[in-house]
């Protein structure tokens, strides 16, 4: 939250990634970064990772989100997988040209909630050569989205999942 109690999202998290290549499925956690205006992800990867070498054959991917009820918080036959959450994303997966536009956008983005908005806009001149460096070591990962699969029983009222109200019109 902010310093007038407002709630901030960095819109990073932790998912699942399945992607497939030759009958042979593949499975990791990546850390990917939502751009809230245009709805796609971006995650850096080592370069030639079984992901990244799957996408480069086969661009369709399922991402998974979930948010698990904290261990503190629970209680027995009351709270358990029930009053957890997910959401599962289908969508088209690309391995981005280091040398592009779009690639240097997503860095930047990535970056921003690696460092907060404040931190990263103080790197000032800074942030060409750390994108740079990045984009060369790494590779980069976009998905366009083409389904979300959301359980109704984790939504509010209105169909929301509260976790993503300021990703739609909720």
């Amino acid at each position: 939250t902010d310093e007038a109690g407002q709630t901030i999202y960095a819109y990073r998290e932790m998912y699942q990634i399945a992607t497939s290549y030759n009958n042979e499925p593949g499975l990791s956690s990546v850390e990917f970064v939502l751009d809230p205006q245009t709805m796609k992800l971006y995650a850096s990867s080592e370069k030639g990772t079984e992901k990244c070498v799957h996408i480069a054959k086969n661009p369709k991917v399922v991402l998974y989100w979930y948010k698990q009820i904290p261990e503190e918080e629970y209680i027995a036959y009351k709270n358990d997988y029930f009053n957890s959450y997910g959401v599962q994303i289908k969508g088209t997966a690309k391995l981005m040209d280091p040398a592009s536009e779009e690639a240097q956008k997503a860095a930047a983005l990535y970056l921003e909630t690696l460092y907060g908005a404040e931190g990263w806009a103080a790197m000032g001149e800074k942030q060409p050569t750390i994108i740079a460096k990045l984009l060369e070591v790494n590779d980069w990962i976009e998905i366009d989205p083409t389904e979300y699969v959301v359980n109704p029983a984790f939504t509010d009222s209105n169909g929301c999942i509260p976790c993503l109200k300021s990703f739609k019109a909720c």
